[in-house]
């Protein structure tokens, strides 16, 4: 590990082609330094909350819960157990937020 860091120094100090235009490579110099551990996750989940048609949860009784909403990641996937790629649940997120803003202002304007 010890001798990693010199490495990495010396091979973004070559002269690079001009093809080549990376700007993330940079020399580091000084300390401190410091690390962390990257360990592989789940990428995502496909459970969460579940929710109606309009993003309303739905309690342990069937019924929706009033004024509680969910969607993305914190709602039950619409893709089932499935998750097909990164970014998946930002069109569902989308979707379910924009239904969930409109249910929640249509109910606040019944109340007055």
């Amino acid at each position: 590990m010890r001798q990693r860091p010199t490495r990495l120094r010396a091979s973004v100090r070559r002269p690079r082609p001009s093809t080549e235009t990376s700007t993330s490579a940079r020399s580091i110099e000084r300390a401190p330094f410091y690390a962390v551990a990257v360990v592989p996750a789940p990428l995502a989940t496909s459970l969460g909350l579940r929710v109606g048609p309009e993003a309303q949860v739905i309690g342990e009784h069937g019924q929706p819960v009033p004024g509680l909403y969910a969607c993305g990641n914190d709602a039950n996937s619409a893709m089932g157990p499935e998750y097909p790629g990164a970014g998946c649940q930002i069109g569902a997120g989308l979707t379910f937020g924009y239904l969930a803003a409109r249910h929640a202002a249509r109910t606040a304007s019944r109340r007055g």
